[in-house]
């Protein structure tokens, strides 16, 4: 008998033995897998080609055969994949293959089902997915953006409604501080409020019966005008002629108080309107009224009658065209014009009364010790011969000191006063100009008298500082002197300390 093969008992690594006679099947070694590969370009992940590459087809229904299927490639990377694409590592789980079949995973698209052709449609549109990722994220920030804008709106729009608030209670707190302020003003303020132009027409209108019966009363006998001037001596009188230059008033009624009394000052006052203008600026309203002042002077030296002075007069009315209130009243009269005028038709015997009548030219300086100097101002009026004046000065109830000589034009003087002796310790001290032609002053032959006192204080200094060096001097020549480099300096600092303590101490070396 011929002998009979036996199977062979030796393990084969590479398969199970088939008990139904089918040929093994044997799976490809897993060196040899087809793995899938990927590629980052930019945020985009692709895959390789070699991923759709037909794989070993593997015979699912032995049980051995199965048990050695590698695992599902596309699942080992469940992180590297594209946003959309989770489908693709079910690709192979959604084949329908036979066993055995080479065919089974296909090389055409067209053998994928519908799912499959789905995922490979994704993979290949990658490009259009990241552009809808791109205008979802700015859609999301323009939101934001939005978002942010409206809360700051709101904040701004809760912020300007409290200044808002403030502003409208502060307004009110104003209105009734003015509200009070007009009921302390009675009736005289309640009067312009209700119409402020019918107000200055009728302050006019009383001046101008002011003056008429004050020119009743001085054809009437001496009696008679004593008695009336009695009656009106409430009203406030004028203390000096150049308070008139310039005066506020906060109502036409104070205004009208003031002016009806200088009426009954004067022996003659008397106000001719010129002109009148209106000037609006928004809400504010200013009523100008230019005229000219007729002002005599009662006086027994001015008895020659050179005629009144006719001074220059400007006043105006201001206030608001809502609330119809006067707010502020100026007057102001230049009596320099008026004297001016009245110097050009008379010689310097008149304009020396008229000095007198208008105060002298005087007036007074308080803490004369703080100012260092004085400045004055003298006109020239064509047609009258040169003048010239003296600026003076004196304590009170003493006699007077010459600043210095005017001239047609400007002066400025040192008075000197920190460092007067007499000065220094006066609380008032009082100023003069004295008007006198160029030949009297020539004269007189006081023109060099300043010059000669600052001629006088500079050589004590130069003396003081002579005696000081020569007596540090270690030269036994006369003619030079040898003295430290820095004596000079010594003797500034001695001089300066010794100024402090007596600003005078220079006139008292002998």
């Amino acid at each position: 008998m011929a002998p009979v093969p036996l199977p062979s008992l030796r393990s084969d690594l590479r398969g199970a033995i088939s008990l139904t006679g089918t040929p093994p099947q044997y799976q490809q070694p897993v060196s040899s897998w087809n793995l899938p590969k990927f590629q980052v370009q930019g945020a985009q992940l692709e895959l390789h080609r070699n991923a759709l590459r037909t794989p070993v087809p593997i015979d699912d229904s032995n049980p051995a055969s199965a048990a050695m299927t590698p695992p599902r490639q596309l699942s080992q990377y469940p992180d590297a994949m594209p946003r959309g694409h989770a489908s693709l590592s079910s690709l192979s789980e959604s084949r329908s293959a036979e066993p055995g079949d080479p065919r089974s995973y296909g090389q055409s698209p067209a053998s994928f089902n519908e799912s499959d052709q789905w995922c490979l449609a994704s993979a290949a549109g990658g490009d259009d997915d990241s552009e809808e990722w791109k205008r979802a994220r700015r859609k999301e920030q323009c939101r934001i953006n939005q978002a942010n804008y409206r809360r700051r709106k709101r904040q701004y729009e809760m912020q300007l409604g409290g200044q808002i608030q403030a502003l409208e209670q502060e307004i009110e707190c104003l209105s009734a501080s003015k509200a009070a302020a007009m009921d302390a003003k009675g009736f005289g303020a309640q009067q312009e409020a209700a119409d402020p132009i019918q107000a200055i027409g009728d302050f006019y209108f009383a001046l101008e019966a002011a003056h008429n019966q004050q020119q009743q009363l001085q054809q009437q006998p001496q009696p008679q005008q004593r008695e009336a001037s009695r009656s009106g001596r409430d009203t406030p009188a004028l203390q000096s002629l150049f308070d008139l230059q310039r005066e506020e008033f906060d109502s036409v009624e104070a205004l009208r108080r003031h002016w009806l009394g200088y009426c009954e000052q004067f022996r003659l006052f008397h106000l001719f309107i010129i002109s009148s203008e209106r000037v609006e600026a928004g809400d504010h309203v200013v009523i100008k009224i230019a005229a000219e002042l007729h002002l005599d002077i009662t006086s027994y030296d001015w008895e020659g009658g050179y005629g009144p002075l006719v001074c220059p007069v400007l006043q105006q009315f201001e206030f608001e065209t809502g609330e119809r209130v006067l707010t502020r009243i100026t007057s102001e009269i230049d009596l320099v014009a008026g004297a001016a005028t009245m110097m050009e038709h008379s010689g310097p015997e008149s304009t020396l009364k008229l000095s007198d009548l208008l105060g002298h030219f005087e007036t007074q300086r308080r803490q004369p010790s703080s100012s260092r100097g004085a400045s004055f101002l003298l006109r020239r009026r064509r047609g009258t011969p040169a003048m010239s004046g003296f600026a003076q000065f004196g304590l009170p109830n003493d006699g007077a000191l010459l600043c210095g000589i005017l001239y047609p034009g400007s002066a400025i003087f040192r008075t000197a006063w920190p460092t007067h002796p007499d000065v220094a310790g006066q609380p008032v001290l009082q100023l003069g100009v004295s008007i006198e032609s160029l030949d009297n002053v020539k004269n007189l032959g006081i023109e060099a008298s300043g010059l000669a006192e600052r001629k006088a204080f500079a050589l004590k200094i130069a003396q003081d500082l002579f005696n000081y060096l020569s007596s540090f001097s270690t030269s036994t020549n006369q003619s030079y002197m040898t003295i430290p480099t820095n004596l000079l300096d010594r003797w500034m600092e001695r001089f300066e300390a010794k100024y402090r303590r007596d600003p005078n101490f220079m006139m008292k070396i002998q």
